[in-house]
């Protein structure tokens, strides 16, 4: 009996070890097992490093390149200052060899027929202009206000157009403009039959006949 007894002591002690040995294992196969869980949140932490650098484009390479080559100067380009002067001086000795190629042999006779064209001009604009003066003093001698028209204050303004011949002979007269009063457009109409005949003018000149505006202006004088 006593060797029971102790044997199964013996067996209890073997058991009760045995079960330690199971428990520290399981214990280990626990931690060694979280050990293998843990790497997996080390995934989070290696996702929040910087990316990787994308390779650059071509394209943008290219258009790069295309630009650089632009601003390269341009090669082989003449100086316009250069031509500027080769010309002047090749049109300078031309122009002058031109201008004395075109110039007229017979300078005198040109210049003498321009100043007689010129006196025969001026000479035919004095003619004219005495004429005119001469009829104007006639028609100051024979101008006259009707008194009707100044003891009515009439005043206007009259035009009479003369065709007048070569001779100094009257040929037709009428109004080209007529004023509001009657009695100042038939006192312009008796003036010009007292101031014909009129001095001949050279019809080389002037031709058979002239025609000629006659304004006459009648107006009061004021009183001071």
């Amino acid at each position: 009996m006593f060797f029971d007894w102790r044997f199964w002591i013996i067996v209890c002690f073997v058991s009760i070890a045995n079960l330690s040995l199971i428990y520290a294992f399981e214990d280990s196969f626990v931690d060694t097992a979280s050990k293998i869980e843990r790497p997996l949140h080390v995934k989070v932490v290696l996702s929040t490093t910087p990316p990787t650098k994308e390779p650059i484009k071509e394209e943008s390479i290219q258009t790069i390149q295309e630009t650089k080559s632009i601003k390269e100067p341009p090669k082989n380009i003449k100086k316009p200052k250069e031509i500027l002067k080769t010309q002047k001086r090749v049109t300078a000795k031309n122009i002058q060899q031109d201008i004395k190629k075109d110039l007229p042999m017979h300078k005198e006779p040109l210049v003498q027929q321009v100043a007689q064209e010129e006196k025969a001009y001026i000479d035919k604009e004095a003619l004219k202009d005495e004429w005119l003066n001469a009829l104007r003093q006639k028609i100051e001698k024979n101008l006259i206000y009707p008194p009707k028209a100044q003891k009515r204050k009439q005043e206007g303004s009259v035009e009479v157009l003369l065709v007048v011949k070569s001779n100094g002979d009257l040929l037709s007269f009428s109004l080209s403009k007529r004023s509001e009063f009657k009695s100042l457009d038939n006192a312009s109409l008796e003036l010009v039959q007292k101031i014909f005949p009129l001095t001949p003018f050279q019809s080389a000149l002037f031709g058979d006949k002239m025609e000629v505006i006659i304004p006459i202006n009648y107006k009061l004088k004021e009183k001071k």
